[in-house]
């Protein structure tokens, strides 16, 4: 996959590093060759490996209390902006609870960033640039259920000026007006509902 900065890959054990033996991941390597691993240094804060957690394949279980996992900021990521597009892709599973706000996946700030989170049922993707070339916050959305698997994929695309979501392959909408996603702080992180996680591949181009 061309300009790959991301692939975390629940399923393959070589990238799950349970440092305390106790089933718990403190580190989660990227594949990419981009060095973008996921941390987490505090032991009751680690999700745990689950196996034949998502389609008999092994996944990354957030215990729905304190459970996270931060990648550091980095230029391939989110502070080497501008960027012209991006694209993530997320397997998961929810938990029971898909009303109370939970945040899957997000980078970035107030100001620039990317999320992916549900609330009151239906899953959001989310992209905005309040500075420079300013556009968004843009998102779109689609009802999800309790203990269901879902691939969703969120497309930035300052060449056609838009941004589009899919989920299972299949478009839940587009938003028109974007433009470039400019450098921006604060780390990529995974955080802490009760859910689980395959896979995170993300790429960009400048």
């Amino acid at each position: 996959m061309p300009d790959l900065v991301l692939w975390l890959d629940a399923d393959d054990a070589s990238t799950i590093t349970d440092s305390g033996d106790d089933g718990d991941v403190d580190l989660w390597s990227d594949k990419s060759g981009q060095g973008n691993h996921a941390t987490e240094t505090t032991s009751g804060s680690q999700p745990a490996i689950v196996v034949a957690g998502i389609n008999n394949r092994t996944a990354i279980g957030f215990d729905g209390s304190n459970d996270g996992l931060d990648v550091a900021d980095d230029a391939t990521l989110n502070t080497g902006g501008p960027y012209s597009s991006k694209t993530l892709m997320m397997a998961f599973r929810t938990g029971n609870d898909v009303i109370g706000r939970q945040v899957l996946y997000e980078q970035g700030g107030g100001t620039r960033g990317i999320s992916f989170y549900i609330f009151n049922g239906e899953l959001y993707l989310n992209g905005w640039n309040l500075a420079e070339t300013v556009w968004g916050p843009s998102f779109v959305n689609a009802v999800v259920t309790a203990n269901t698997t879902y691939v969703a994929t969120f497309i930035i695309d300052q060449a056609s000026g838009t941004v589009e979501g899919f989920l299972d392959g299949t478009s839940i909408g587009s938003v028109s007006g974007i433009s470039f996603l400019n450098s921006h702080g604060q780390n990529a992180h995974s955080d802490d509902r009760d859910r689980l996680f395959r896979s995170i591949p993300t790429t960009h181009s400048n």
